[in-house]
C-alpha cells in the first residue's frame, strides 16, 4: 500500500500522498478487495468530494469508469523502471495466478483446496515483489 499511496491521484493527477482504495465496482459480499488491487485517489475522489467513489459509487461510474479498469496503469506507474521485461512478465503471471485463485475461492466461498491455492498464489506474489523490492500492494 505504501507504494500505492505514493502515486499521484489516477483521475486529477494531485500530488501524493494519496489514499490507497480498495476496489469495489463489480465486487460481491462484505470482503475487501486484496492489497493488490488498489488504486491511488486524493480525498475528493476517495471519500470527501462530491465525486467520491464512497459517495457515490454509480456517478463514479458514469464519469470514470469502474474503478478496477484503472489497475494496469496504477501497476505501470508503481513499477516503472524497476523490472525488466522478463521480470515484468513474471509479475504480471504470477498476479494472474493470484487473480484466478482468488476467483475460485469467492465461487467457491468454503472449499478448503482452492484457499490453499490462493494461500500458495499469494506468497508466490508476495515474495517476488518482495525480492524485486517493488512494493506494489
Amino acid at each position: 500500500l505504501k507504494k500505492v499511496k505514493s502515486l499521484p491521484c489516477i483521475i486529477c493527477n494531485h500530488p501524493p500522498p494519496s489514499d490507497a482504495h480498495h476496489v469495489i465496482c463489480d465486487r460481491f459480499g462484505s470482503r475487501k478487495a486484496s492489497d493488490f488491487d488498489t488504486i491511488p485517489l486524493c480525498k475528493n475522489h476517495h471519500q470527501n468530494g462530491k465525486d467520491a467513489i464512497h459517495n457515490s459509487k454509480k456517478r463514479w461510474v458514469e464519469n470514470y469508469g469502474k474503478d478496477y479498469l484503472f489497475l494496469p496503469e496504477v501497476l505501470k506507474k508503481s513499477m516503472q523502471s524497476k523490472l525488466n521485461k522478463e521480470e515484468l512478465a513474471t509479475y504480471k503471471f504470477l498476479k494472474q495466478e493470484y487473480d484466478k485463485c482468488a476467483a475460485e475461492v469467492w465461487r467457491l466461498d468454503s472449499h478448503i483446496s482452492a484457499k490453499i491455492n490462493l494461500w500458495v498464489a499469494k506468497k508466490e506474489l508476495s515474495n517476488f515483489t518482495r525480492e524485486k523490492n517493488i512494493g506494489v500492494g
